[in-house]
């Protein structure tokens, strides 16, 4: 029986044994868990935190890079009196955030050359060229723009400096190219005042003239090469008198009665047979 018991004895301390080993390694199995979900917390966090940098690395390269090309441009626009072109800083823009910077087409100068000579699609500007421009501009804008065949035809519209606005199409390209002629697009409201007798057509097609006693010789100058029509008011105050433009005829040969103190409409249009220069016929006698 002594041996019996001592041996439950061993047997129970064994147990116990068995159980703290098993207690000591469920601790330590939580500990090594706790230690490896603070690992991967701490893992997540800096990869959060290297995505930060990241992005914040490419914001600040993106808005140095957008500035540096944005100067670049707004440089070379105003350096061909274009005025500047960027725009910013913006939220985003296709993720882009930063500077936006707008491009711009170029502009290419042909100084005096023939217009006719722009044949590529662009913006171009000319001084005084030596020929195929619009009669009577210069220092002015050139849009040229290629046919639907991109080969054979285009257009060209040209903007003088006084504003005036012409257009034309070429065809025939390349090689032997030809041109229409310039037409100059009309606005209702060019009036022009005149100081002499003399009505420049690069100006406009409507015109007023104030007669105080004097004569006056009426002529034009810059002359469109295909039509024109245009209209002269006169006012007769106290007299005088004027001489038509050479190539003139009046309506059935027949000189209107013209007298002071009145408003006249001269009607003039080009002549398209013949060898006289203008037909004229007139309004008379509406109330000054």
């Amino acid at each position: 029986m002594f041996q019996n018991a001592t041996a439950a004895g061993e047997s129970a301390a064994a147990a116990a044994a068995s159980a703290a080993t098993a207690v000591a390694q469920a601790g330590n199995a939580a500990a090594a868990r706790a230690a490896s979900e603070a690992a991967r917390d701490t893992a997540i966090i800096q990869a959060d935190n290297a995505s930060t940098a990241r992005q914040a690395a490419e914001e600040a390269r993106g808005a140095a890079t957008g500035a540096a090309q944005a100067a670049a441009r707004d440089a070379s626009a105003v350096a061909q009196g274009l005025g500047t072109i960027s725009g910013g800083p913006v939220a985003s823009i296709n993720g882009f955030k930063g500077v936006v910077t707008i491009p711009i087409p170029a502009v290419a100068d042909l100084g005096n050359a023939d217009l006719a000579s722009a044949v590529n699609a662009g913006f171009y500007r000319f001084g005084s060229p030596v020929a195929g421009a619009p009669v009577g501009v210069s220092n002015g804008q050139l849009l040229v723009l290629r046919g639907p065949d991109g080969a054979a035809t285009l257009a060209q519209l040209a903007i003088g400096s006084n504003g005036l606005v012409h257009a034309r199409g070429m065809a025939g390209l390349p090689g032997n190219a030809s041109a229409s002629p310039w037409r100059r697009m009309a606005m209702l409201n060019e009036p022009s005042q005149l100081t002499d007798g003399v009505m420049d057509l690069s100006k406009g097609m409507r015109f007023h003239l104030g007669i105080n006693g004097s004569t006056v010789a009426l002529s034009f100058v810059n002359v469109p090469a295909d039509s024109a029509s245009v209209l002269l008011e006169i006012s007769f105050m106290i007299g005088g008198g004027f001489t038509l433009p050479a190539g003139s005829v009046w309506a059935n040969g027949t000189i209107p009665t013209i007298v002071t103190g009145k408003r006249h409409l001269l009607y003039f249009e080009k002549c398209f047979v013949g060898n006289v220069g203008w037909y004229v016929s007139a309004l008379t006698g509406f109330a000054a």
